[in-house]
């Protein structure tokens, strides 16, 4: 697969799997408020407090979840994967001397069509040090040069 398909597939795959993440929490929102909200009122009076404190945690943890994942939604779509860049900026595909990397969200190692790919926050201190680079320029990381093979 050619560095441009290769773009694209992988922004359709993180799009897939976040939908999928999206889906799950909204499901475990729905579950965890309804348990919360069914609780009946029980004569032990602190344990029923303590058991709805709990169920109250865990709607509150699932939110969270679920609102990180639709931000991180939000940031992906912000991306263009067909637009070719030739610097290293959000939204970029990289090849260098140590592996692929997608700088967009931090969502951790994918492998499409036999490519590893690193998907990378632009805050990553890997893309902090290749921000601004070209295709054939070096990046200097941990007391290292990382040369960049291509950009898109």
């Amino acid at each position: 697969m050619k560095s441009p398909e290769l773009k694209i597939a992988l922004y359709e795959f993180i799009h897939k799997e976040l939908d999928q993440k999206i889906e799950s929490a909204r499901q475990d929102v729905q579950s965890n408020r309804e348990s919360r909200d069914t609780a009946t009122k029980s004569t032990a009076g602190d344990k029923h407090e303590t058991s709805r404190a709990l169920m109250q945690t865990a709607l509150d943890n699932s939110e969270a979840q679920l609102n990180k994942t639709v931000a991180l939604k939000n940031q992906l779509n912000k991306i263009d994967p067909q637009k070719e860049l030739s610097e290293v900026e959000f939204g970029c595909l990289v090849t260098s001397e140590r592996g692929t990397f997608f700088i967009s969200i931090p969502f951790g190692k994918v492998e499409i069509d036999g490519t590893t790919i690193f998907v990378i926050s632009p805050a990553a201190p890997l893309a902090q040090a290749m921000l601004g680079k070209k295709a054939g320029e070096a990046a200097s990381f941990q007391g290292g040069e990382l040369k960049i093979k291509e950009v898109l």
